[in-house]
């Protein structure tokens, strides 16, 4: 009997503590004086199914139902949520000092990427990698982009003579693949075949690691937002991950050995390495591998899909990118990182493609010092959510919002644009190291594609997206129609 009431009195105490733990935040978020979504008794704010949902149509429902700003519990963290476009400014530039970090994730040196590195570690990595994406440093990796993406569409050609319609996703997973592995690491891949089985699922893993889709990893995304503590002892990134890591390492190790200079991102952080200060450490560089790769594949290809299927719903556009390609080069050969430079309305078709189908579905911060924006008195720790589809579709930021219109991004109709309100590569000094190189990478391929086929809508053409994606809007499949033109 004395065993039996040690036993419960060790029950009533764990659970009281973790009771308290669960709701110490309590009456932040009701403090900020906006709409928010109640917390669930000791729990934060539902949804927590997440395999259950679309979460970015969750996301947009909240925001016609309770306003472009308001606030919720991610478990144990008071959160703020917003598409205003002046507090995004106020977080990401004005008082960017007091939002330098993305999470409060503490991650050993070989796993601390630049996109969750924190504080002084960031500014020093931002301004070592910075240089590497400038046009000069850039155009030894733009050029081998050209020939993979000529091979890329010959394939797609192949393709298509056998049956008109076929998935391009695994292609153009395989494209973008091909050309990270060439432009970054120097390795010759042919992932676009299918090729290359081993390195494609590395990179594939990654990102399904990050997918609330079953009901293990929903308890695993519930359990970390709830005890953020226990993120201190594993580590954020899968094994996939390190094994990216592990490849950049010896790529670099060969190279040294051997003294080759290829002039590729491999290069640029061997560098880095060799001149390394604190608080970056040679693990740290050998890290930037992982972000480079998994950042650059699947957003850029899910672009590249996006982008058929929008061309494919709105043929008149579709033929006056054409036309436009066709004025600049006469054939699909002559297409380079420098003629794209003069096709304005297809850059305004591949903005408008993020506009209506951003890859990345929101960017955040942690508040790092106390402070005040747009008149809510925002503590340390709050954890701030920009979602970026609700912003694209606002009608009053966007009229006609989804209508797939290049011409919004003209430069002569730039000042209809409210800054803040398109952010598919975040803003301010977060904003995407890579934007560049994604874009002249999704430039050159689609023009290239274009200037030798129509792409045509068919009954398969759909757009089918994975349930608890939090972090991307990626489609399982991209049915096309290719017609190759005379």
């Amino acid at each position: 009997m004395a065993l039996l009431t040690i036993i419960l009195g060790i029950l009533v105490i764990a659970l009281v503590a973790a009771c308290l733990y669960l709701t110490q935040h309590r009456g932040v978020v009701e403090s900020f004086g906006i709409p928010y979504i109640k917390p669930f008794l000791i729990f934060g704010s539902p949804p927590f199914a997440f395999h259950k949902i679309n979460y970015q149509d969750w996301m947009i429902g909240q925001c016609k139902k309770l306003g472009r700003t308001w606030g919720r519990y991610d478990g144990i963290n008071p959160t703020i949520v917003s598409i205003d476009p002046e507090f995004i400014k106020q977080v990401t530039v004005k008082q960017f000092d007091s939002f330098t970090d993305t999470f409060d994730f503490h991650t050993p040196d070989d796993s601390t990427t630049l996109d969750i590195s924190q504080g002084d570690t960031w500014r020093a990595l931002r301004k070592m990698l910075s240089p590497t994406f400038t046009t000069g440093k850039m155009k030894s990796m733009l050029e081998p982009m050209e020939a993979i993406a000529e091979r890329t569409v010959d394939y797609i050609e192949e393709k298509v003579k056998n049956n008109s319609t076929i998935d391009v996703k695994p292609i153009l997973q395989g494209f973008t693949l091909d050309t990270i592995a060439k432009c970054a690491f120097g390795l010759e891949t042919k992932a676009y075949k299918g090729e290359d089985d081993q390195f494609a699922k590395t990179a594939y893993d990654v990102f399904n690691q990050f997918r609330a889709d079953t009901w293990t990893n929903v308890l695993f995304f519930n359990i970390v937002s709830h005890f953020p503590v226990i993120s201190r002892f594993f580590n954020l990134w899968p094994e996939s991950a390190m094994k990216i890591r592990e490849m950049t390492t010896q790529i670099m190790n060969e190279r040294d050995k051997n003294n080759v200079e290829v002039g590729d991102f491999i290069d640029r952080l061997r560098e880095h390495k060799a001149n390394v200060e604190p608080p970056v450490t040679p693990p740290m560089i050998d890290a930037q591998g992982i972000v480079f790769l998994t950042a650059g594949f699947e957003t850029t290809a899910t672009t590249l899909g996006h982008m058929c299927y929008l061309l494919a719903k709105n043929p008149d556009a579709q033929e006056a990118l054409y036309e436009e390609i066709m004025r600049v080069c006469d054939s699909s050969a002559k297409i380079d990182h420098e003629t794209i430079k003069d096709m304005h309305l297809l850059e305004g078709a591949f903005n408008e493609t993020l506009r209506i189908r951003p890859p990345v579905t929101e960017h955040d911060r942690l508040c790092t010092k106390d402070c005040v924006v747009e008149g809510i008195k925002i503590p340390k720790g709050t954890r701030i959510q920009l979602p970026n589809l609700p912003a694209h579709i606002d009608e009053e930021f966007f009229p006609d919002p989804f209508a797939f219109k290049p011409e919004r991004f003209l430069k002569e109709n730039a000042h209809q644009i409210t800054p803040f309100t398109w952010r598919p590569f975040g803003s301010g000094n977060r904003v995407c190291i890579a934007q560049r190189f994604a874009t002249t990478e999704v430039l050159i391929f689609m023009a290239k594609l274009l200037s030798r086929f129509r792409i045509l809508d068919s009954p398969s053409t759909k757009l089918n997206y994975f349930r608890g994606d939090l972090f991307l809007l990626s489609h399982s499949e991209m049915n096309i129609k290719f017609e190759l033109r005379a």
